[in-house]
């Protein structure tokens, strides 16, 4: 059995599952959605989504770290239990597809668009199944050393950036935007990720605390997401920023460094370790999912199959348009995924799994002859 997972271990591997790369298109996204000065919500965006995590850790306590595969599956009838296990195991699965796409889709930005990237993918798909193979606590210590070395990247722009001007800021807040219910729940999805540990707890030790360790990778992101919508709204028209998906990506082409000739090449090298991160998180709770349906526990067998699936699905050429439809509705389904299995764990009592063990010593104790306790009991 692995060792269970420490704080400052939680903190640096939720950090790069939610990191993502998000933050190459989300200071487009706010801007369009709420217009000038819109940084100022990503506080808000945080506030919310730490307190349903707040809601998520009170479930977890009460079932005594049990995973929401164990909980499911101890207080719902098999079928019922099987089947939110499924759904629950194909949303991971298109969560971890459909980040693999996004970065590939940046990387499709970086180069010519002739270039044939399916081998890209090939290969960013197989990096993804090797680390989650490795299990949640190799996942951990890799982490830590993955943050370590690409941390420092948030100060670059201090130095790269000359051109920042205040005035392109305004002083009006929220003017120009064009706010829509799917571009807000389109943010809300970049938020998305402490649901994990309701797959994670198992693994957590019962020392560490998880709200403040998430709590740290969640403000840290808080600045790190705010500084970069302020240098984009600070750097760029107000009315192109809408414009550019890949806004970071942009912003970063103009500057060079001294041995690297151009920067967006460097941030594509680091930002790697975000994108296998967090897919292949999501892929190990999908895995873990799958071992609770199965008698026979073969877990290499199930990520060859993944990988597979997700192959043939890279190879079907399928349009940007496309992917950015099927994002949205995957974010959609696990937002409602996490509301749900919030619910589950506060309203449903605690469960105690039985072990076999314990089965058997109570039937062979039942199975003892009646005479031979009458016999004990007389004297």
């Amino acid at each position: 059995m692995n060792p269970h997972l420490k704080s400052f271990g939680l903190t640096t591997l939720m950090f790069l599952v939610i990191r993502g790369v998000t933050f190459f298109t989300l200071p487009s996204l706010v801007t369009r959605i709420y217009g000038t000065n819109s940084w100022i919500l990503m506080p808000a965006y945080i506030l919310v989504t730490l307190g349903g995590m707040v809601l998520l850790i009170k479930g977890m306590e009460k079932h005594h770290q049990q995973s929401i595969f164990e909980v499911v599956h101890l207080h719902f009838p098999p079928f019922i239990a099987k089947l939110f296990s499924c759904l629950l195991i194909l949303n991971f699965l298109a969560v971890g597809l459909t980040i693999i796409n996004e970065y590939i889709s940046m990387f499709q930005f970086t180069v010519d668009s002739s270039v044939r990237i399916s081998r890209v993918a090939i290969f960013l798909i197989i990096a993804v199944l090797i680390v989650a193979s490795h299990g949640l606590y190799t996942m951990t210590k890799t982490s830590i050393i993955l943050f370590l070395i690409s941390f420092w990247i948030i100060f670059i722009e201090i130095l790269l950036f000359n051109d920042f001007s205040l005035t392109r800021l305004t002083p009006f807040f929220f003017k120009g935007g064009q706010f829509s219910w799917k571009g807000a729940l389109e943010i809300t999805y970049s938020f998305l990720g402490f649901e994990m540990l309701m797959v994670m707890s198992p693994f957590i030790s019962k020392t560490t605390k998880a709200f403040r360790a998430v709590t740290y990778s969640y403000l840290m992101l808080c600045v790190y997401f705010t500084m970069y919508i302020i240098l984009s709204q600070g750097l760029v028209s107000i009315l192109q920023i809408p414009k550019i998906r890949f806004i970071t990506l942009r912003l970063y082409g103009a500057s060079r460094f001294p041995t690297v000739e151009y920067i967006t090449d460097f941030l594509f090298f680091f930002f790697i370790f975000s994108a296998i991160m967090s897919s292949a998180l999501y892929i190990w709770a999908a895995n873990e999912g799958m071992l609770k349906l199965v008698r026979r526990k073969h877990s290499r067998t199930n990520y060859v199959l993944i990988g597979a699936v997700f192959i043939i699905i890279m190879a079907l050429n399928i349009s940007s348009r496309t992917w950015q439809a099927v994002s949205f509705w995957v974010g959609f389904v696990e937002t409602c995924i996490v509301v749900i299995c919030i619910l589950i764990l506060l309203i449903l009592p605690y469960k105690r799994k039985v072990s076999h063990s314990s089965d058997l010593s109570a039937n062979s104790s039942s199975s003892k002859d009646p005479n031979e306790e009458m016999a004990k009991e007389v004297p």
